[in-house]
């Protein structure tokens, strides 16, 4: 967001965030349960969920990102249990700023944890490497299992391409992978604020 007009910067509620800084709208909770589930993972398998949000100011930078596979490492993430259950289903936003330790959960801002995603691949770095860590091998079909064919064992992930995909996945183009809002206006615009 570039304008002072912007309802974090005018009503001078959100302490340390100047502009410009950057918005993502979570999914509207009587449109989808995202976050509930999003929460419900988090609980199930703490410090592994959260929102991941681009610190990419236009098009073209998010290209160059996504070319070269550097999108997460221009993100900063948020975890879904600290923003907390969505209180109604309105409309409800993160507002955050690069190199911020902490954002906003929006509409009655409230200061939440930022992590970077370097500090994120450290601290599975050490989990990695912990001995009382359970086999990664094991944790994976565990994870994959709710979204495996209910027979038993989640079936392996096939290769395409040179990558791994879980079951059932289809693999996107990169035409095919233009984010866009839940009002379906597409989310990299050089029109921002």
């Amino acid at each position: 967001m570039t304008r002072a007009s912007a309802f974090e910067i005018a009503s001078g509620r959100c302490r340390g965030l100047t502009l410009a800084f950057f918005r993502i709208a979570l999914m509207r909770r009587d449109v989808s349960h995202q976050h509930r589930l999003l929460i419900d993972w988090e609980r199930r398998y703490p410090g592994q969920a959260f929102y991941a949000a681009p610190c990419l100011c236009n098009c073209p930078a998010f290209n160059a990102a996504y070319n070269t596979a550097s999108v997460a490492s221009h993100s900063i993430l948020f975890s879904p249990a600290q923003i907390g259950p969505l209180p109604d289903d309105k409309v409800h936003t993160i507002a955050y700023k690069p190199r911020l330790s902490y954002g906003y959960f929006c509409s009655k801002p409230r200061q939440i944890d930022a992590k970077t995603f370097e500090s994120l691949v450290g601290s599975l770095s050490r989990k990695f490497k912990d001995k009382s860590v359970r086999d990664f091998k094991a944790a994976a079909q565990e994870v994959r299992q709710p979204a495996g064919t209910g027979r038993g064992r989640a079936r392996e992930p096939r290769s395409v391409g040179g990558t791994r995909t879980l079951p059932g996945a289809v693999p996107l183009s990169k035409e095919q992978t233009t984010l866009t809002t839940p009002a379906g206006a597409p989310v990299c615009s050089d029109a921002l604020g």
